[in-house]
């Protein structure tokens, strides 16, 4: 699904099929963001709805419910899902997550305390905001594990699985991975070896990432969930290799040395 917001018209197209369809923001909202044919908007008073467009080219305007009281939207935040989306808000200097049905507009809270800009992310199964993660379906009033925070960033939840990549930092002798962090037995594994960079959640529950032993073959892989929560991986694209002009050369030390410009201005 592709969204363009231009003024008060949200255009959306299904990559697969090429159906498409335009959302009119009403007078007095403000666009936030898309998660499948949904748009979710803000209103002067603060309030969130969901917009979509009809079979007849008008489009319904549906008021999300279940906000506190005096709760201030921060952020809006799609994930792995069509049927959610998160919401982060605050009140009374406290910023807290939860998500929001699109089929009927309800919120419901799920994470309290976490911070100013918390990373979140979800699918139909867990919500993970600010290291802590709380099963969707959990009954109300439970309180939020904790996960051990990680110098990388959790990039999507997939299945039971939380992906964490792009480190900060890794040790001498080793190389990134896109790793997983079950959120049911708290067990680790690799998902893909040599993954950094592009890393994204989808809307059917998975997560698209680039990984590869070179850059001679660099690839993005789809990863989508399995029947006992664990994750799959399957290569969707090949990256070509990038081209960089030599602009300067030097010998030392019985090695050769050049300087290079990325075609994102990146010198090398």
């Amino acid at each position: 699904m592709v969204s363009t917001w231009d003024g008060a018209e949200v255009t959306q197209q299904h990559h697969s099929t090429g159906v498409t369809a335009t959302v009119t923001v009403p007078a007095g909202q403000t666009y936030e963001t898309t998660s499948g044919w949904s748009v979710l908007t803000q209103d002067d008073s603060g309030t969130p709805h969901v917009l979509r467009a009809a079979a007849d080219g008008s489009t319904t305007d549906l008021p999300v419910t279940g906000l506190p009281a005096g709760a201030r939207p921060a952020g809006y935040v799609p994930g792995g899902s069509v049927r959610r989306a998160a919401i982060v808000y605050t009140l009374d200097g406290t910023t807290s997550v939860g998500l929001v049905d699109l089929r009927d507009g309800t919120f419901r809270s799920y994470v309290t305390g976490v911070a100013a800009a918390p990373q979140v992310r979800f699918n139909d199964r867990w919500l993970v905001a600010d290291w802590r993660h709380i099963r969707v379906d959990a009954a109300p009033g439970t309180e939020p594990g904790r996960l051990p925070r990680s110098p990388a960033e959790p990039v999507a939840v997939v299945g039971d699985q939380l992906l964490i990549g792009n480190p900060a930092f890794v040790l001498p002798g080793t190389k990134p991975a896109l790793t997983a962090l079950s959120l049911t037995t708290g067990e680790t594994g690799t998902v893909l070896a040599n993954s950094y960079g592009g890393m994204v959640p989808t809307p059917d529950g998975g997560a698209l990432a680039t990984a590869g032993p070179s850059s001679f073959d660099w690839n993005v892989h789809r990863i989508t969930p399995t029947a006992d929560g664990g994750t799959a991986t399957t290569k969707v694209a090949r990256v070509p290799a990038d081209r960089i002009p030599v602009e300067g050369l030097a010998m030392a030390g019985g090695e050769l040395f050049l300087d290079g410009r990325q075609g994102n201005g990146h010198r090398i």
